[in-house]
């Protein structure tokens, strides 16, 4: 039973369960059928451990699948390194590493390397866009960013919680201070950065973490997570404020530049 239910487990999922006899009862009964056994009997199997073993590389040959060896993971890191540049959720990259495994035909690893292999990775992918934005990121620049977490005496907050802060109404109110932001962050020359190395999804993410994030995670941080996020968030602030002064009255001759 264990035997068949190995080819039926690699074939769909791309692994073997650890403990086999934990397969819901209507599973056994089907494959006790097929073999003209009782289920009873079938409980006998792979009491001798090499005879689990060897049915399952018959089985790993006859599926034409391979184990996980070290050049399978240089292969899948690189892989999944690409992938983390788009997109950071864990629980997303790690599918995207089960699906790659299933496809290459490799028998998954525990589900334990492949965590630390994703946590691997997106650190990684971190460390990279630090990197790509590094010819932005002059000693000015620095400044400019550090200063969004800084109390603003003229706004009564900082200039992130402000930046962040989305119109409530559709009032000339609110049209003045979507206005009083466009004008920011075209002084801060927003517009002009360069950001081209860097996914459009993953700026969108970056953007989505300092939206997310207090003031004082955000202090803490390290620069190389620090920085990306802050310029991914004024970037799609510019984008967004854009978008919604367009929308609201008497704002479609708005110049070109900021568009």
């Amino acid at each position: 039973m264990l035997g068949r239910a190995s080819l039926d487990a690699i074939r769909p999922r791309g692994f073997v369960p650890e403990d086999l006899r934990s397969i819901p009862e209507f599973v056994v009964d089907f494959v006790a059928h097929q073999l003209a056994l009782t289920s009873s009997e079938l409980s006998l199997y792979g009491a001798r451990p090499q005879t689990r073993t060897d049915h399952l590389n018959r089985i790993l040959d006859y599926l034409r699948f391979t184990w996980f060896h070290q050049s399978h993971r240089r292969k899948l890191k690189s892989w999944l390194f690409n992938r983390a540049l788009e997109h950071d959720s864990a629980p997303l990259l790690l599918n995207l590493a089960c699906d790659w495994l299933r496809r290459e035909k490799i028998v998954r690893p525990g589900l334990s390397r492949l965590e630390r292999l994703v946590a691997e990775t997106r650190k990684n992918a971190e460390e990279e866009t630090y990197v790509q934005l590094q010819p932005l990121l002059s000693a000015q620049l620095r400044k400019l960013l550090d200063r969004l977490l800084v109390m603003d005496s003229s706004l009564g907050t900082t200039q992130l919680a402000w930046l962040r802060s989305a119109a409530t109404a559709n009032s000339p109110k609110a049209i003045l201070e979507n206005l009083e932001k466009l004008t920011f962050l075209e002084t801060a020359g927003v517009a002009t950065w360069n950001l081209d190395a860097l996914n459009p999804n993953r700026v969108k993410f970056l953007a989505g973490l300092a939206r997310k994030a207090t003031n004082q995670a955000l202090q803490r941080a390290v620069d190389e997570r620090r920085y990306p996020a802050l310029i991914s968030l004024l970037r799609q602030s510019l984008l967004e404020i854009t978008d919604e002064s367009i929308e609201r009255k008497g704002l479609r001759c708005w110049p070109r530049r900021w568009l």
